[in-house]
């Protein structure tokens, strides 16, 4: 036997009895699990880390597997006395440590790898690591100077991005090589072994 719906669907009536059975409060439970799962996964989609958008063109500069962290981009962001650099983040991160991040040579592992140098998480932006070993588009710090869309901005502050500093576009290819090699420091144990036909 069926009965039409209100859709004018034909539906059994054991069925339509069923749903008579199943008390409100129990059919409300599952909707709002059900939507709480929906939500907190668009939330957690929200935050995840995206896919690079709006950000520098390194293709056009050869990638480097010989790059030693000490020796090719510590200079560039500060904390070292080498003639003929400019570094880039003394001011705010070597000399204090804005937003939390000193990164003077006595502290940038530690602040960009963390204890087990499995990636730091940011303090300001939690779902982001600020280095992830083997993966530069994941890593807050190489989105911050390489692309305009990552939060809460492009570094430095008011930077025009590398189009218009080419020696700002390498220190933005070397991290990025290094990164996608491991990020590996002089004072670590940790060795790091990749699909190096593949750096970008």
């Amino acid at each position: 036997m069926y009965r039409v719906a209100a859709r004018g669907r034909k539906r059994p009536v054991a069925a339509v009895q069923n749903e008579r059975l199943v008390p409100f409060r129990v059919r409300l439970a599952h909707y709002t699990r059900s939507m709480r799962r929906m939500l907190s996964a668009l939330f957690a989609l929200a935050l995840a880390p995206q896919a690079v958008a709006d950000c520098d063109d390194i293709d056009g500069i050869a990638p480097r597997y010989d790059v030693v962290f000490e020796r090719d981009i510590q200079p560039l962001l500060g904390g070292t006395a080498t003639p003929g650099v400019t570094p880039y983040c003394e001011t705010c991160h070597v000399l204090s440590s804005s937003g939390g991040m000193n990164v003077a040579p006595a502290n940038i592992r530690l602040a960009w790898l963390g204890e087990d140098e499995a990636g730091q998480a940011s303090l300001n932006f939690p779902p982001w690591k600020r280095i992830l070993p083997g993966r530069p588009g994941d890593s807050l710090v190489y989105r911050r100077i390489h692309c305009d869309d990552a939060p809460p901005g492009r570094m430095p502050p008011g930077s025009p991005g590398g189009a218009m500093d080419p020696a700002f576009l390498q220190l933005q290819a070397l991290l990025h090589d290094w990164i996608a090699l491991g990020a590996i420091m002089a004072a670590t144990d940790r060795r790091f072994i990749g699909d190096f036909e593949s750096l970008r």
